[in-house]
């Protein structure tokens, strides 16, 4: 079994237990390490017993020889199988019957005793490495949940082979892959509780008020601007900036973003004096960013400043694997109630396009939570589903809207009409999908007007006789 690391922080720095009777030799153990760690110190099995029961501890060097008695090997059982600490026994005595107890009770690495201390010295190298490995393993299964082998590996090989790099990190893929949730789990891994995450969404957004938003502004920069404003840039000092939909940017901001990146300075809207900030950058597009800058659309000496550690995300319908560690995520999160998805199920909603990616599943296993039984089997899925059908675009996929029936309906009797009558129509569709729970209904269409609870009160007075009645 691996170690278990006693800290999720993979920013902190090793607390370490010696054992050692020698006290010119610990002297040397906290030399060799040089500042890497935290320690704390024994120079008798009682007394390295006591800290070992009070404190948590990440390694611990225990000495072979103490005095006139020997090592208590039961701290090393405590040490390495029940705590789960990264356990290293010194010695003098290069001899394989102790060797061989050492690993016999869990121990990592067995050193003998010299003036070369430089395996003690790599051992808070390979310390971190096992707990970066297991953070690692940590976030795939919890954060950005997945086991697909290609997406994997670009994490990997972003979070922990290069996670000493400060470039930009740039995330591309279609919308609803994930790509804000993978920038602040990413920004937990590399920089934890050092800074902020900082988060603007460029799209959508004026250029003067992404300006603003960015850079900040003083007192009268504007208009409106009746007070300074800290920026974005500012705010992230010492933590991320998360540039989403970084493709939409108006080139006079790009110039603008391009010299903060290089020299980690700029003036705020209005103001006369340079603002420093070190932040680490992510951007994140579904744009295809080298069509950009060919087209001129995208500034290139920006592209290639933050087009560096690129990870890109592929749809869900190309992790298949992925479908299942998902709907069981959601199972989990929309609530308390548990319902088991039949085998054959599972497999259609496995073959599932899913064109909004992660936000289907959410979806679904909401409407799935929804459903009276507690087994779902093939007939419970949704229509669209069993069809796998693109429930966005059913019609016409250039427009669904602009269909012909649609224009047809509204040459007839007028645009207000249409709409008048359609949204009776979605609204009564919607409280039959949430079996007459008008509450829920409203609450998955975001919309709330008297007229439904008037409506549906209607409904009730006049289904009475029937023996049915809506619920509100």
């Amino acid at each position: 079994m691996g170690n278990v690391i006693s800290s999720d922080n993979k920013n902190h720095r090793p607390r370490v237990l010696i054992l050692e009777d020698d006290e010119l030799f610990r002297l040397s153990i906290i030399q060799a390490l040089n500042g890497k760690a935290m320690f704390d110190e024994a120079d008798t099995n009682e007394k390295a017993s006591v800290l070992l029961e009070k404190n948590r501890y990440d390694v611990a060097f225990f000495d072979l020889k103490l005095g006139t008695e020997y090592l208590d090997f039961n701290l090393v059982r405590r040490a390495a199988r029940e705590k789960k600490i990264y356990t290293v026994v010194l010695s003098s005595y290069d001899d394989e019957k102790f060797i061989d107890k050492a690993y016999d009770c869990g121990c990592n690495d067995y050193f003998i005793k010299s003036a070369d201390l430089s395996g003690i010295s790599r051992t808070i190298e390979k310390f971190s490495l096992q707990r970066n490995e297991y953070l690692f393993e940590n976030f795939i299964k919890n954060r950005y949940i997945t086991k697909d082998k290609e997406t994997i590996a670009q994490l990997h090989s972003l979070l922990i082979e290069n996670n000493s790099s400060k470039r930009p990190i740039f995330i591309e893929g279609a919308s609803g892959v994930g790509k804000s949730l993978l920038a602040e789990a990413a920004h937990e891994f590399l920089i934890g509780q050092k800074g902020q995450f900082v988060h603007i969404n460029c799209k959508g957004i004026s250029e003067t008020l992404l300006g603003s938003e960015l850079f900040g502004h003083e007192k009268g920069a504007f208009t409106d601007a009746k007070e300074s404003k800290m920026g974005k840039l500012k705010l992230a000092d010492n933590g991320t900036l998360f540039l989403d939909e970084i493709a939409t940017m108006p080139m006079a901001l790009q110039a603008a973003l391009l010299v903060a990146i290089e020299k980690k300075q700029f003036m705020p809207v209005g103001g006369n004096k340079l603002v420093s900030s070190n932040f680490r950058l992510i951007c994140a597009t579904n744009e295809n960013m080298v069509k950009l800058v060919k087209e001129g659309k995208f500034r290139e000496d920006l592209f290639y400043r933050i087009y560096k550690n690129v990870i890109s995300l592929r749809a869900l319908k190309e992790r298949k694997d992925d479908i299942s560690l998902l709907i069981d995520h959601f199972r989990k999160k929309l609530g308390s109630r548990r319902v088991v998805i039949r085998p054959a199920a599972m497999e259609i909603l496995k073959n599932y396009q899913y064109p909004a990616n992660v936000r289907d599943v959410e979806d679904i296993v909401e409407l799935l939570l929804k459903c009276p039984k507690g087994r779902i089997d093939i007939e419970d899925l949704p229509d669209f589903v069993l069809k796998n059908e693109n429930r966005y675009f059913k019609d016409n996929v250039e427009n669904p809207v602009l269909n012909d029936y649609v224009l047809n309906y509204v040459r007839n009797v007028g645009l207000l009409q249409y709409l008048e009558d359609h949204k009776n129509i979605i609204i009564n569709k919607f409280i039959d999908i949430n079996r007459g729970r008008t509450r829920d209904a409203m609450r998955e269409m975001n919309y709330f007007s008297n007229r439904i609870y008037d409506k549906v009160v209607q409904q009730n007075h006049s289904s009475k006789q029937t023996g049915k009645e809506a619920n509100l």
